[in-house]
């Protein structure tokens, strides 16, 4: 609150003129940040309702374009699987279906180091023992890419029992 320090009113009347003002000036340019604010929010929600689409889309055209009776040929039972994951700071990506496996650069590049390293897996119940691969069995080429992640953020995975 302002009290009166000056003895003539006039200078008084200005200093809280030239609050005011600065106050309504502070206020419309929070205005127009919050404005900002809320479409980036708005854009942040509609790209990621995008993405949720695109993602079902294309499990659905997997489904679809899955050969009928190919699924026995598979070890382990795996029909396809996604990886995402981040590699020093940067957001990776893999999948692999009947037999194809497509990566992201960093991602494959850090795969082939374990693959070369001659990096393995070994369970303890049922005993097994599996080594990094890039090629096969499926679940040799899932856990290598998802070692040669810093972090693994989402791993789906299709059985043939299961759609996904």
């Amino acid at each position: 609150m302002l009290t009166n320090p000056y003895p003539d009113d006039t200078e008084w009347r200005r200093q809280i003129r030239l609050r005011s003002k600065q106050a309504v000036v502070s206020s419309m340019r929070l205005a127009k940040l919050m404005d900002t604010v809320t479409r980036a929010n708005k854009t942040t929600l509609a790209d990621s309702q995008r993405l949720r689409e695109q993602l079902w889309l294309s499990r659905a055209r997997l489904r679809a374009a899955w050969p009928a009776g190919r699924e026995e040929l598979l070890d382990d039972g795996f029909t396809w699987f996604v990886i995402h994951g981040v590699i020093d700071g940067y957001r990776v990506w893999g999948s692999w279906a009947a037999g194809d496996l497509l990566c992201n650069p960093l991602l494959i590049a850090r795969a082939r180091l374990l693959v070369d390293l001659e990096e393995s897996f070994v369970f303890e119940d049922p005993p097994r023992y599996l080594a990094a691969s890039l090629e096969g069995p499926p679940v040799a080429v899932a856990l290598t890419l998802i070692r040669a992640c810093d972090r693994a953020i989402s791993i789906d995975v299709s059985t043939p029992g299961g759609l996904g």
